[in-house]
């Protein structure tokens, strides 16, 4: 049975380091390594690329 529950906080350990980001910093997708991310981004549209440090995410149902 998983620890898992609906509402739990999880600071993963264990997630992708490469980011696609658009002008106002949102993600558009993300990247196992930075050759992979520089591939992804259209930086005509402004994309950049950036390294994630931490991610934590809440468990919804």
């Amino acid at each position: 049975m998983s620890n898992l529950r609906t509402g739990t906080t999880v600071k993963a350990t264990d997630f992708p380091k490469w980011l696609v980001i658009n002008e106002e910093g949102a993600v558009i997708t993300y990247a196992s390594t930075r050759k992979w991310a520089r591939e992804f981004a259209d930086h005509t549209r402004g994309e950049r690329i950036a390294q994630a440090t931490a991610l934590t995410y809440t468990v919804k149902k």
